[in-house]
């Protein structure tokens, strides 16, 4: 795509500049990497992953709330958080809370779709839409969706992958 390249010439030249790190660093914040690597060991989930999930949810920023209700670094909906922790008592705007409940239905997702692009345009568009859609279509995957934004969404997170997949 585009951007890949955009972003390649971009880290080039700020590398020729010497500011590629500084830059990297700005661009891909990484914070929480304990309860990300705890949450990726306990549910068998990529850390680059979730750290590139949380960017492109959050900014790493651990008490946004979104216009829909998610809330936090994970951007969960209470309904599905409480769903997943089996639990009414959860503090959403817990970062470690936030991360192992995010992993936790990452790892749903997974067990349910199997493939990476089919479980993010679930974790973003909805599990329910999801569902729908592969039984309209007769798939078990999908490419895309019929939603723009959310085909961004995918392709923001796994274009962060490297980048994360260094850092962690």
């Amino acid at each position: 795509m585009w951007w890949k390249a955009t972003i390649v010439v971009i880290l080039t030249i700020c590398f020729l500049f010497g500011m590629g790190f500084a830059i990297i660093l700005a661009a891909y914040p990484l914070k929480h990497q304990d309860a990300i690597k705890s949450a990726s060991t306990e549910f068998d989930i990529e850390p680059d992953l979730i750290a590139s999930i949380i960017r492109a949810e959050s900014g790493f920023r651990h008490n946004v709330i979104s216009s829909k209700g998610a809330v936090g670094l994970m951007q969960l909906m209470p309904s599905t958080a409480r769903w997943i922790a089996q639990s009414n008592d959860i503090d959403l705007t817990d970062p470690e809370t936030n991360i192992r409940l995010g992993t936790k239905y990452l790892r749903y997702l997974f067990d349910r779709f199997g493939d990476l692009r089919t479980v993010l345009i679930a974790y973003n568009a909805g599990e329910g839409k999801v569902a729908g859609w592969l039984k309209e279509k007769g798939l078990t995957t999908l490419e895309t969706s019929p939603y723009p934004a959310t085909n961004a969404y995918v392709e923001r997170v796994l274009g962060s992958r490297w980048i994360y997949r260094l850092r962690l």
